[in-house]
């Protein structure tokens, strides 16, 4: 009867991890993914700000090589 017991009873660990951790770890992951796109956001507006600047300095240059040539 002991060894019938012994194959019936499920091989658990003798402990667990509480069900707490894994839902902390995902909050803290999606916390971590939530500061990761606002930053990733913000850079895209800087990018975007960069090239608007870039663009508008390209053609105040080309407003003064206009102007050289003509004087």
């Amino acid at each position: 009867m002991d060894e019938l017991f012994k194959l019936s009873t499920p091989n658990l660990p003798l402990f667990s991890i509480p069900a707490t951790e894994p839902l902390t770890k995902i909050n803290q992951l999606k916390n971590q993914l939530n500061q990761i796109q606002r930053k990733s956001n913000d850079l895209k507006v800087e990018n975007n700000n960069s090239q608007q600047d870039l663009s508008e300095f390209s053609n105040q240059t080309q407003t003064i090589n206009d102007l050289r040539q003509h004087y």
